[in-house]
């Protein structure tokens, strides 16, 4: 086994940057108290890393927050999602810190962010106070932690950043609020081929195995074999005492008989390369309803600089005739560590490669790894030859294993796009129908769909994969695009071509789901076509919503105004509230579906004649109007 060992040009001295921070910072909330974590940095999210630390407030709101540091108060911003309500302090030593998901302010910046709320007649604002406006000294209260924004529960989520805007990791800056004497739990592995003629115990694909404790930590529940290029993955978590939650494992160490292959230490990341984070991780295997598994190895298009010590990107050739020892040292920030191991390709290893078994019932299956086309037939133990028809050239393809789900054929889809495959004397079409590479733009056209990708759009090669259904009874289309797998980088153009005729007032786009549930997209109308931008390659439709939103008065007095507002298709999209026809203040909180008023407002008390108008995305109004008294 050759191991050329390399350094990931992008990788930093890190490490040692956390040095200067010690002691700097004081602690936001319950300084001098022990604190417990909800989540901490570079926890593995959706579609980004989670940046800084998440601190409980015991599930209840209105808890003081306190300045990590001198500075002043450089941003304030009010959205109806993500941070929700949150402030930023610039430092004098370069960094900022953020406190978001806050109720409320201190009296003079809430009565500053009022002011200017009523100036921009919106309640979501983005302000830029100058320097001299809010000093701050370390300690000081700032405001009161809540559940402003996405926030699933009351907690302030806490950032520090350096000059360049990277979000740094609190926990390596010296707070000892939090206690952590626990390491990492490992629970599984995944093995993945990385060639049409690697094996994992004697099969092409994927394979997850459990973990197990073992005398010096972890190691695999049974044995396994490995040929040609292999990458390696792991689904693991950290914890803490006091706790149940599962917390991030930002440092990884992975070796092959003692020689160091990957590493990967999270110490600041920066908010531009957030998205890569569906490259870091197996973003197929999290689709079909899977784990996020950190790959140990650096895929085609990832940019992150998180990776030290790396060996031709991670990737191991295995010999299936050589014994090896595999590694693997999980770390968290407090420097607590576990440990795996196991043996590769253990003396005997034939004896695990079962792979010629009957199936039990027939099943056909398509499916892509990397640049792999995978097709399962179940043949009922009679290996047929696959008939392939790409390029305007019939191929046939003898079967490479069989299972007990049936025989195996491979196709590297670098040769060409097959439009349909002859299963048996029945015939199928692929759907497959273009090829678009990473870095390079590119447009496929069709007389339903135009969609075009940028430079930018790709992390790695997309064979696109397309179909169109129509259907005349109920005047209903599905534009069907088949990679809801593939991950973007950065957003397409759709623009679909539909051969209905559709109201365009009430009409625009949605993504369909599960049992023909939908989603609203959007989408503008020009001439008979419909476009959009969009991040994923899903299934989409043309549906109407006509059916304006609701507003329901829950209490209006001279001290609050409290309404209950709804739209259960396309969504609410903006609202307007006036009293005694001036402009009123209301907050959005969309996840109780309230507009209510803020208490700090000083137009309190209220009386006269409240109107409000509520439009959902579509564009349908509804007008409120009620007297009080």
């Amino acid at each position: 086994m050759l191991l050329i060992v390399s350094l990931h040009c992008i990788y930093t001295s890190a490490i040692a940057q956390y040095d200067q921070y010690q002691g700097y910072y004081k602690f936001p909330i319950r300084p001098g108290e022990q604190n417990f974590l909800s989540g901490t940095m570079g926890e593995l999210r959706r579609t980004h890393f989670h940046g800084g630390i998440d601190i409980k407030t015991s599930g209840v709101t209105g808890l003081p927050v306190y300045a990590a540091a001198d500075g002043f108060i450089s941003r304030i911003k009010i959205t109806r999602g993500g941070y929700g309500n949150a402030l930023y302090i610039k430092h004098p030593n370069g960094t900022t810190t953020v406190y978001a998901h806050l109720k409320s302010f201190k009296k003079e910046i809430q009565q500053y962010l009022i002011k200017k709320q009523y100036e921009n007649k919106s309640w979501t604002v983005d302000l830029f106070p100058q320097r001299e406006d809010f000093p701050i000294k370390k300690g000081d209260i700032i405001a009161s932690s809540g559940n402003s924004g996405s926030s699933s529960g009351p907690h302030l989520h806490f950032e520090v950043r350096d000059k360049n805007q990277y979000v740094l990791d609190p926990l390596r800056m010296g707070f000892k609020e939090i206690k952590d004497q626990k390491a990492p739990l490992l629970k599984k592995i995944a093995f993945v081929t990385k060639s049409p003629t690697a094996r994992i115990n004697g099969k092409f694909g994927r394979m997850e195995i459990d973990v197990i404790p073992s005398r010096n930590g972890f190691t695999l529940k049974q044995p396994i074999t490995l040929k040609g290029p292999i990458g390696i993955e792991i689904y693991a978590y950290d914890v803490a005492e006091g706790t149940r939650n599962k917390y991030g494992v930002p440092d990884l160490k992975a070796s092959l008989d003692n020689e160091v292959f990957f590493t990967q230490h999270i110490r600041n990341i920066p908010y531009g390369k957030m998205r890569n984070i569906l490259v870091h991780t197996n973003y197929q295997n999290s689709v079909r309803g899977g784990r996020r598994f950190n790959k140990l190895f650096i895929d085609d298009g990832n940019t992150l600089g998180i990776y030290g010590q790396v060996v031709k990107k991670g990737i191991i050739h295995f010999d299936d005739n050589e014994e090896s020892i595999l590694k693997i040292t999980l770390s968290d920030p407090k420097g607590n560590e576990s440990f795996f191991e196991t043996t590769i390709n253990p003396i005997g290893h034939q004896n695990f490669n079962n792979a010629t078994l009957i199936p039990s019932k027939s099943t056909r299956k398509l499916d892509v790894l990397d640049n792999t086309l995978k097709v399962l037939v179940s043949d009922q133990g009679n290996s047929h030859l696959l008939e392939i028809f790409a390029n305007n050239v019939t191929y046939q393809l003898p079967p490479e294993y069989t299972t007990t789900k049936g025989s195996v054929y491979m196709w590297d889809l670098c040769y060409g796009l097959p439009d349909s495959i002859d299963f048996c004397n029945e015939v199928k079409e692929t759907g497959y129908v273009q090829s678009f590479f990473p870095g390079q733009s590119g447009s496929f056209y069709h007389p339903s769909v135009d969609i075009s990708f940028k430079k930018s759009t790709l992390f790695d090669t997309l064979y696109l994969n397309y179909s169109y259904q129509a259907d005349t009874l109920k005047q209903s289309e599905l534009f069907h695009f088949n990679n809801a797998e593939d991950p973007l980088k950065t957003n397409a153009k759709i623009n679909l071509k539909p051969k209905f005729n559709y109201n365009h007032k009430y009409a625009r786009v949605y993504s369909v789901f599960g049992k023909n549930k939908t989603s609203f997209i959007g989408g503008n109308w020009s001439g008979d076509e419909i476009e959009f931008n969009t991040r994923d390659l899903v299934k989409y439709t043309i549906d109407y919503d006509s059916i304006a939103p609701t507003i329901k008065l829950i209490k209006a007095d001279s001290k609050s105004i409290k309404l209950s507002i709804n739209d259960a298709k396309s969504g609410i999209g903006k609202y307007k509230a006036k009293l005694n026809g001036k402009w009123l203040l209301l907050k959005y909180d969309y996840k109780q579906k309230r507009l209510e008023t803020d208490a700090n407002d000083p137009n309190i008390p209220f009386s006269g004649e409240l109107s409000i108008e509520l439009t959902d995305n579509t564009g349908n109004k509804t007008d409120f109007k009620t007297k009080i008294k």
